[in-house]
C-alpha cells in the first residue's frame, strides 16, 4: 500500500495535479455550477434506473448486442460534467487499478476534490469501452458521491464563487476552454461516423497538443473567425501528403 506521499506523486505522474485540476474548476462560472446541482437535486430513483435495448437475434443470422439507455437528467449531468471540466484528460485506467477510491468512491469526501474528478473521469471515458460503466457508478453509490464531492467543494472550498459568474456575464472572458468539451465530443462523434477516417483518429489522440496553442485565448467575436481558429488548430496534425519527406 502507499502512503499519501507516494500515492501523492503517483497519481500526479499519471496526468494533471490536484492544483491544476482545481484551478480549472475553480475557473468555471458559479452559474453552471448551479446548474449541475440542479440537475442533481432533480434526480428520483426512476431516473436514475437504467433500462437495456438491445441484444439478441433480430433475424436470422443478424445479431445485436445489448447497450444501456440512461434517462435524460443522467445524460445531462454528464454533459455538464464535461462543460465544468470534470472529465479531465489523464492516464484514467492505470489510475482506477491503484486508487482505493475505486469502485465504490469510499472516502471521496475525504480526499481532494480533484479525485472526484477522476473518479468521474473513469466511470465517463470508462463507458466508451465497456457499456454500463455509468450504470455501475449509480449502482455503486459513486456517482451520487461524486456530485456530493462537487457540491461540498463548491459551497465551502471554491475560492470567490461569485468570480465565474462576472466571467459568465462577461463574453471576453470566455475562452476556447469553454468549448473544448463540445469540440473532443465532434471528434468522437467524427471516428465511430467514420471509422476509417485516421485523420479523424489522430486529432482525437493529439487533441491537448491540438488545443495547446489556442486554450485560453479570448473567442473570436464572430462566429466565421471561431471556425478558422479551430479549423487552424485541427490542421496542426494534417496527414502527411504523397510528395512530403522526413
Amino acid at each position: 500500500m502507499l502512503d499519501q506521499d507516494a500515492y501523492t506523486a503517483f497519481v500526479n505522474h499519471l496526468g494533471p495535479t490536484d492544483e491544476e485540476i482545481t484551478a480549472a474548476l475553480a475557473a468555471k462560472p458559479a452559474e453552471r455550477w448551479r446548474r449541475l446541482f440542479d440537475l442533481a437535486d432533480s434526480l428520483s430513483p426512476g431516473k436514475l434506473q437504467v433500462r437495456w435495448r438491445g441484444g439478441g437475434e433480430t433475424e436470422p443470422g443478424v445479431f445485436t448486442l445489448h447497450y444501456p439507455l440512461y434517462s435524460d437528467s443522467v445524460q445531462a449531468i454528464i454533459e455538464s460534467l464535461y462543460e465544468l471540466g470534470v472529465i479531465v484528460s489523464f492516464n484514467w485506467p492505470e489510475w482506477h487499478r491503484t486508487s482505493p477510491l475505486f469502485p465504490d468512491a469510499a472516502g471521496l469526501m475525504e480526499a481532494p476534490v480533484a479525485d472526484a474528478a477522476r473518479l468521474a473521469t473513469t466511470y465517463v471515458r470508462g463507458e466508451r469501452f465497456s457499456d454500463g460503466a455509468i450504470q455501475q457508478s449509480i449502482d455503486n453509490g459513486a456517482f451520487l458521491a461524486i456530485l456530493n464531492r462537487l457540491r461540498r467543494w463548491f459551497e465551502t472550498e471554491r475560492p470567490d464563487p461569485d468570480e465565474g459568474a462576472r466571467a459568465e456575464a462577461n463574453p471576453s472572458q470566455i475562452t476556447y476552454r469553454d468549448i473544448e468539451a463540445v469540440t473532443r465530443q465532434l471528434i468522437v462523434c467524427k471516428i465511430e461516423a467514420d471509422r476509417l477516417d485516421t485523420y479523424g483518429l489522430m486529432k482525437a489522440r493529439h487533441f491537448d497538443e491540438i488545443f495547446a496553442a489556442i486554450a485560453d485565448d479570448p473567442v473570436a467575436e464572430t462566429p466565421s473567425a471561431v471556425r478558422a481558429d479551430l479549423e487552424r488548430a485541427l490542421n496542426v496534425f494534417r496527414p502527411r501528403e504523397p510528395h512530403d519527406t522526413e
